[in-house]
């Protein structure tokens, strides 16, 4: 990524992905960053980190170089973890609420999210094209980075707006039989959390859900499976498919250990007028399913 930037760049923005403890640091001392965000911290990659508190440590490692560059952070005002991480730091706050930079609120999600939004005292609404509530503070996030650097908030609501998710993430697929909520790109116990519990709020008519396990979760994964399948459980879903190695023994489940197995599943029978959520994690490669719904 670095050494495809052209030199007339203004501006990079470089992902930084870690599933072990310093490999944040590790990026950093390769590109050197003067300001960052980070969008949450959950509970992914536990069985490279150890534990949730390795996670924190080696996500902070971002804010500790940004200290040190005496850069600027864009950091949630909501997220208590996030606040107390950074609170040396110069911090431009974004959120749901209060006297800040940039703040805003969930609207409605029918199924696409709209936002509204108050920016250096202009105000917006933003009808995005992604699916999900928690998606909420990820374009608070842009909106708050954007004008930092400048951007206009009519630029941000354009840019916001024609986005199309295509990566397997927050997108809606109708297809000739249903309605699809495509969120299989990865997963772990926080973002599967949210997505479960967005997706029950839906006002939809047969809703089912098709769940990859969560891979990566060393000694915690049998409890964090039982703990959310207990959660999927209580919204009383049309039927609940589930792939991967779970912890089952319930009448209101069907499990397949593969998602080959789901997909033979599913080609002899059609499923019609269905709303159906598809999450899971990377190996799963639920997104394969999509053919035979």
């Amino acid at each position: 990524t670095l050494l495809s930037i052209p030199k007339d760049t203004e501006i990079a923005i470089i992902e930084m992905g870690a599933n072990h403890p310093f490999e944040i640091a590790e990026l950093c001392a390769i590109a050197n960053p003067n300001y960052g965000i980070i969008s949450t911290i959950g509970k992914a990659h536990l069985e490279g980190f150890g534990s949730f508190e390795n996670i924190v440590k080696t996500k902070k490692e971002l804010y500790d170089h940004i200290a040190k560059q005496k850069g600027k952070v864009f950091v949630n005002y909501n997220d208590e973890l996030l606040k107390s991480l950074s609170t040396d730091l110069n911090c431009v706050y974004y959120g749901t609420g209060g006297n800040l930079y940039c703040k805003g609120e969930f609207v409605s999600s029918t199924p696409y999210v709209t936002i509204a939004i108050i920016v250096s005292g202009l105000k917006a609404l933003i009808h995005s094209q992604m699916i999900g509530s928690y998606n909420t503070t990820n374009m608070l996030a842009a909106a708050c980075a954007g004008k930092a650097f400048g951007i206009t908030l009519s630029q941000i609501t354009e840019a916001i707006e024609e986005y199309i998710p295509d990566n397997n993430r927050s997108q809606l697929k109708n297809t000739d039989h249903n309605t699809l909520f495509l969120d299989a790109y990865n997963a772990n116990p926080s973002s599967m959390e949210a997505s479960i519990q967005n997706f029950s709020q839906l006002k939809a008519d047969h809703k089912i859900v098709i769940l990859g396990e969560m891979l990566e979760l060393g000694e915690v994964s049998k409890y964090e499976h039982e703990k959310l399948l207990n959660q999927v459980l209580s919204f009383g879903f049309e039927q609940i498919f589930l792939v991967g190695n779970w912890p089952v023994s319930n009448k209101d489940c069907t499990l397949f250990s593969t998602t080959k197995g789901l997909s033979t599943f599913l080609s002899a029978r059609t499923l019609i007028g269905k709303t159906i959520l598809i999450k899971g994690s990377r190996g799963n490669k639920l997104e394969s399913i999509v053919e035979y719904l």
